[in-house]
């Protein structure tokens, strides 16, 4: 797969990196670089474009991601 196409613009790994990096770096190989489709905040990003992304959402929290959505 390729790397998720707002790798360049999603705040969650820089802000993570130092505070929690290995869970970032998980986080990075499981989603950015690997199925971005399945990335919860990709989802929303589609959804309700860049700027409706919480800095707070985590990629695997797709419940979410659906409130999101459906707000």
């Amino acid at each position: 797969m390729h790397n998720c196409p707002r790798i360049s613009v999603c705040r969650f790994y820089p802000e993570h990196a130092e505070s929690e990096p290995a869970v970032a770096e998980e986080f990075r190989g499981r989603y950015c670089t690997g199925n971005y489709l399945s990335c919860a905040r990709y989802s929303v990003a589609k959804c309700l474009g860049n700027d409706q992304v919480p800095d707070t959402l985590y990629p695997n929290n797709h419940a979410e991601a659906r409130r999101l959505a459906a707000s």
